[in-house]
């Protein structure tokens, strides 16, 4: 049997800058990119921040979202990478068409408020914030049975800030609004690291190693 890491360092990624321009977006635009944006490719500069990632990476772990597969790409490139695998768990958060109105909008920036407070009070259809939060818990068990010690996860700004508020803040139930919208958005092509214990024991009456993870400490990069 292989032998467990003790400390597995986990980078959390929101995907590289897109051909998309998040910031100054007519209406149409920001709703097609935010519920249909699979296909938006990254730009030329991506902005990947390399200073905050390790120079060798043993499992990149990427959404099945155009722009995070070529993210991940990017990494392979750049990093010495030894394994790398979608996850549909990291996609980013499903919002229903009408999360924000036309008349509402004028901007991310201005409509950021009521996009979180509808997709945390059950407004939004197309994913409640359970059914996310039930995704962060999968992704919790998922690296549980890693045995990996350096892995990297490129997923979604939205996605982003619950994964920020369970592994980075420890606060793992009773999530509330305001820890929602306290969260600042982690940049495109930036990160938030976390080191964490991998405790393993044995099945007294299966012999089976069983492996849970424990949080030694967080760093926000």
């Amino acid at each position: 049997m292989n032998e467990i890491p003790t400390n597995i360092h986990v980078w959390f990624m929101r995907h590289g800058k897109t051909t998309f321009n998040y910031e100054h977006s007519e209406y149409d635009a920001f709703m097609d990119m935010l519920c249909n944006g699979y296909s938006t490719p990254l730009a030329d500069d991506p902005e990947i921040n390399f200073k905050l990632l390790p120079k060798r990476v043993d499992f990149v772990c990427y959404s099945p979202t155009r722009r995070a597969v070529q993210t991940a790409e990017v990494l392979r490139n750049k990093l010495g990478v030894k394994t790398m695998e979608e996850l549909e768990l990291l996609r980013e958060v499903k919002f229903d068409w009408d999360i924000i109105h036309r008349k509402e909008y004028t901007s991310l920036a201005r409509s950021r408020k009521d996009i979180l407070k509808r997709w945390y009070d059950g407004s939004n259809k197309a994913e409640t914030f359970e059914e996310s939060m039930t995704r962060v818990r999968k992704i919790e068990s998922f690296l549980s049975e890693r045995q990996e010690k350096t892995i990297i996860l490129v997923t979604h700004g939205w996605f982003l800030r619950i994964l920020e508020i369970y592994f980075v803040q420890g606060k793992r139930t009773n999530i509330t609004l305001d820890d929602i919208l306290e969260v600042k958005p982690v940049p495109l092509g930036h990160c938030i690291k976390v080191t964490v214990a991998l405790e393993s024991q044995m099945d007294l009456v299966g012999g089976d190693i069983l492996s849970s993870l424990s949080w030694l400490r967080r760093q926000a990069v």
